[in-house]
């Protein structure tokens, strides 16, 4: 079988292709639809016009949960049909998902309605509702507390999932796995046009590759509109209509050394906002977040402000003994959750009191189905319901089991060096796992860039001669400048948080 990096030069060699599934966006539920399509035999192509799982796929809290802030609105369906999906996920992907014990700690400011016995009721309700699959809630003592946390209240102990790895290693392996001959993902594509042929009922789209400028011609059955924030974008572009679109809600974590008595989630009540904040052990950082805010454009949600940094380092120093700095933090994590909304809402309401839940448009007439909001624990829920629908109107295909895991093993075992981190050859990467930068390597292929200071070159440039050596790998000849580039975007953005003081 050819390498993915063979597959991709050879599809943007011949003018036109033909398939029976193009999807549109390569986060979290793109590659959950595209495992899912491939894993049945069909034809499928996964366009994604800038990295795999390079938005909001790569800025989660890398919790996999089950639904308990839906108790509050007493929506025990969503919250049973999300135990149901998060429990599946830890199933099928042990390696990349597992049980994790969390820890609820109240404060001193807790409101009446968040009262211990209160939540330890909501937890009760919350297992039960997860027909008893986790470990049961249970109340504990103030001495049971971590050391390093300064609130000796009691706390509440229960279980929910978490990604092992990082949330973008996790979209990328679900692609890899499902990669065949006839299912392709590619990454720095983008769906430039397209339209949809009512007597042929088929789409020409034309694809534009980011790099090398190339176009080209892809005739399809349906489209699948995965995109995430540039979901109405796409639609505009296509000519899809639906009755929704979507609210921006932007999201920022820091990352600060782990204690090395942090081996459990902390979840922490008021007064940090009313769905509370988490501290969340990383490899060898802790994620400390995040904040909630509507924002009006793409670009703003992607910029963390100094008044971001700022309350993410007040609010982390009011829970811990000893105190951290803006020099502490290791890494930021600045994402934008998509919140589906009906078009004419015009509300003012907060990112909390909007539901992250999915909403799947089916256009039959134009043979497309777009998809709204969402989040990483319910995508394989969402995605088998898109799929079920195309299936049905593509007619029976022959089932394919996926990939035996061997791709990764190799990836695995082909493994160099470290940063201190250990990390895969950069030849793998570019011809089996199609990374075409050292950003991409650094932050989504491995977790360099979050977890080493200063995107991994080191608290003192430690790592550079590291860092310029990957970039020579990925880069050749071109390696030097683009180093360089790296290492002014990362002294800018060190810079920046320093200022924020």
């Amino acid at each position: 079988m050819q390498t993915l990096a063979q597959s991709y030069r050879q599809f943007w060699e011949t003018p036109t292709s033909e398939t029976d599934v193009v999807i549109i966006g390569g986060g979290i539920l793109g590659a959950a639809a595209f495992h899912d399509l491939a894993s049945r035999g069909c034809r499928v192509l996964l366009a994604e016009q800038g990295d795999f799982a390079s938005a909001t796929s790569q800025a989660s809290a890398l919790t996999v949960w089950g639904g308990l802030l839906y108790l509050r609105n007493l929506d025990f369906f969503e919250v049973f049909r999300l135990a149901r999906a998060r429990e599946e996920l830890i199933k099928r992907f042990p390696a990349f998902v597992s049980p994790q014990k969390f820890r609820f700690l109240f404060s001193k400011d807790s409101r009446p309605h968040r009262s211990p016995a209160l939540i330890e009721c909501a937890l009760w309700a919350y297992w039960i509702l997860a027909s008893g699959k986790r470990a049961r809630p249970k109340r504990c003592a103030p001495s049971v507390a971590p050391a390093f946390v300064s609130l000796r209240g009691q706390s509440l102990v229960y279980e929910e999932a978490q990604l092992q790895t990082s949330d973008a290693r996790f979209v990328l392996d679900l692609i890899l796995q499902a990669r065949r001959s006839v299912a392709l993902p590619l990454n720095y594509s983008k769906v430039v046009d397209g339209r949809f042929d009512r007597v042929s009922k088929t789409w020409e789209l034309e694809l534009q590759n980011q790099a090398t400028k190339q176009r080209k011609r892809v005739l399809t059955k349906w489209v699948l509109n995965c995109s995430g924030i540039w979901t109405d974008t796409v639609n505009d572009s296509l000519s899809l209509s639906t009755p929704f679109r979507h609210v921006l809600g932007k999201g920022v974590s820091i990352s600060v050394p782990r204690h090395e008595s942090h081996t459990e989630t902390l979840v922490f009540d008021s007064p940090y906002g009313d769905e509370g904040m988490s501290l969340v052990p990383w490899g060898p950082v802790s994620l400390w977040g995040s904040t909630e805010n509507v924002v009006n454009s793409i670009e703003e949600g992607f910029a963390a402000t100094r008044e971001d940094i700022n309350y993410l380092l007040e609010t982390l120093n009011n829970v811990l003994t000893d105190q951290v700095c803006h020099a502490d933090i290791i890494s930021l994590r600045c994402g934008i959750r998509p919140l589906a909304v009906p078009k004419e809402d015009r509300s003012n309401c907060s990112s909390l009191e909007r539901s992250k839940r999915f909403e799947i448009v089916r256009l039959k007439d134009s043979q497309a189905v777009v998809c709204y909001g969402g989040k990483i624990t319910s995508s394989f829920y969402a995605a088998r319901k898109i799929c079920n629908y195309i299936q049905s109107a593509l007619g029976p295909m022959p089932p394919v089991l996926p990939a035996s895991g061997v791709e990764i093993m190799q990836r695995r075992s082909e493994m160099f060096g470290k940063v201190p981190i250990e990390h895969p050859a950069t030849s793998w990467a570019k011809e089996h796992e199609l990374c075409q930068s050292i950003e991409d390597f650094l932050r989504r292929r491995t977790n360099i860039a979050q977890w080493i200071p200063r995107g991994g070159l080191g608290a003192n440039n430690e790592n550079a001669d590291v860092i310029r050596a990957l970039a020579d790998g990925l880069h050749g000849a071109e390696g030097a400048g683009k180093f360089s580039a790296y290492q002014q975007q990362v002294d800018s953005q060190h810079d920046k948080l320093l200022r924020s003081r």
